[in-house]
């Protein structure tokens, strides 16, 4: 086997000069990551200090998907400006005082944001209440409003089931719906009601709507209830743990364990990191940041496999020099396939990480 010696350090970008932004467009570069070893790792653990303290202290900012309840969302009208503080006393009289309040502003102008807990609508209340009566599923319950107030309920009752005017009665009474006049007709009821009980769903709807010169119709209410939203996160969690499972047995096998473990500490080290800064500046984790997560995850274990690659291929063709060498060499050279800039010359790279040090 033929055994080649690290060429010497003269002229290597990082060692008699400071890099520029050239150097990493023309892919000469060669940082020097392991001799400045514990400025990283000062800066890496003042990293993770600061969040991990953000992330006990504040925490995060879960939307609706994750925690659950109801959301209201208005853009403001004109160059009309909210301010949490007027929603906020806008909401008190309604017992919203303690909600979630965020304004925020885009290309088209301002918008409100109102979070809270989940708000039962007496209607949806008397509609699920009936859909368990009649054994059928709530969505086959049919509510029409009518103009001068009140509305209509329509359904149809399983074979097994024998709703009967008393036991629809007193659905209707335990969701506030009072005096409804009950035609049962085989399998079909109707229910009709003079009066809807006040929804704290419209009357939230009305304040906002008010409150930036729109309609209530304008006003987006969405609803997640805290079992779904619980559901999401335990299976968020669990598919999280299996695949830090799969990726150990397989850069075990791969590599071997220490590199393993290196590799889940140096992704677990990125995502605390990310964490840390949206506890820290209180951004809202949404679905959508659960993708970018995902996203941070895959390329910092994409350039970790590519400088493990790397040091293994040069610990079979470097003299033994020792540790620091090898892995300065293998580090070195594959930054700029962390940027993105070998694929304009892959005929120059090489095959384990695709950048341009065979060429030199």
């Amino acid at each position: 086997m033929t055994v080649t010696r690290p060429p010497a350090d003269e002229g290597i970008p990082g060692v008699t000069r400071r890099h520029r932004l050239s150097d990493l467009y023309h892919e000469r570069t060669n940082f020097q990551f392991v001799a400045h070893s514990r400025r990283w790792a000062v800066l890496s653990g003042t990293l993770l200090l600061v969040s991990v303290v953000a992330l006990a202290v504040r925490g995060l900012n879960l939307s609706i998907e994750f925690e659950g309840g109801t959301a209201w969302v208005v853009e403001m009208q004109g160059d009309r400006d909210a301010s949490v503080a007027e929603v906020r006393e806008l909401l008190e009289p309604l017992g919203f005082a303690d909600s979630k309040i965020s304004v925020l502003t885009g290309a088209g102008g301002q918008s409100v944001r109102v979070q809270a807990e989940v708000v039962e609508d007496p209607t949806r209340r008397a509609q699920a209440g009936l859909a368990a009566l009649a054994g059928i599923e709530a969505a086959g319950v049919q509510f029409a409003p009518a103009e001068g107030g009140g509305g209509t309920f329509t359904f149809t009752a399983a074979e097994d089931a024998e709703p009967t005017e008393e036991a629809v009665a007193g659905v209707l009474a335990d969701a506030g719906l009072r005096g409804p006049e009950v035609a049962i007709d085989g399998r079909e009821v109707t229910v009709t009601v003079e009066e809807l009980p006040a929804s704290p769903l419209q009357q939230v709807a009305d304040a906002l709507a008010g409150y930036a010169g729109v309609s209530s119709a304008s006003v987006s209410v969405s609803t997640v209830g805290p079992t779904w939203g619980e559901t999401v996160t335990r299976k968020a969690a669990q598919a999280m743990v299996i695949f830090f499972v799969l990726l150990a047995i397989y850069l075990s096998f791969r590599f071997e364990w220490k590199m393993a473990a290196a590799a889940i500490l140096a992704v677990l080290h990125d995502i605390v990191v990310t964490a840390g800064l949206y506890a820290l500046f209180q951004f809202e984790v949404t679905p959508a940041t659960v993708t970018a997560f995902l996203t941070i995850l895959g390329f910092s274990l994409y350039d970790t496999v590519v400088v493990f690659d790397k040091v293994a291929e040069n610990e079979r063709t470097l003299t033994a020099t020792g540790a620091p060498p090898t892995v300065r060499w293998s580090t070195g050279p594959s930054t700029p396939c962390s940027c993105g800039r070998c694929r304009r010359r892959s005929s120059r790279c090489c095959p384990s990480c695709r950048c341009s040090w065979s060429a030199r």
